[in-house]
């Protein structure tokens, strides 16, 4: 290894570290965010080709905000420019999502028990497009 650039070094060492905690979400914070994710079912479809009032929420994890094709997003959260990664979601869940994104559609009170936003972000993240 002593060939390699040391940035390149350093970019596989992190990534041989973090691999195992982005690849493995505890199993039984899941299955309880598949419990909370019934307060989102009314809305949101977790199947790939199934969209309700909002746009489906299959492949989410890593999914460029406000770009899913075939949903129509106001115009806020099409011009947003992040990704539903854990902290994003945790941020635009756990409050009202307008004071992320002003102008976005999305009506919603935001979860305040930390333990069950926690968990449903988890079961969101495991939602990996397939």
């Amino acid at each position: 290894m002593k060939d390699l650039p040391l940035r390149r070094m350093v970019a596989c060492s992190l990534f041989s570290v973090l691999l195992p905690a982005i690849a493995h979400a505890d199993p039984a914070a899941v299955e309880r965010g598949r419990e909370v994710f019934k307060l989102c079912a009314g809305c949101h479809s977790v199947d790939k080709d199934v969209t309700l009032f909002g746009p489906s929420l299959h492949g989410i994890a890593n999914r460029p905000a406000g770009r899913l094709k075939g949903y129509e997003y106001s115009d806020a959260l099409a011009a947003a420019r992040f990704r539903w990664d854990a902290k994003n979601l945790t941020r635009w869940l756990e409050d009202e999502p307008k004071n992320m994104v002003e102008g976005t559609r999305m009506e919603f009170p935001g979860i305040t028990d930390r333990k069950a936003l926690a968990d449903l972000v988890a079961y969101l993240m495991s939602l990996k497009g397939r």
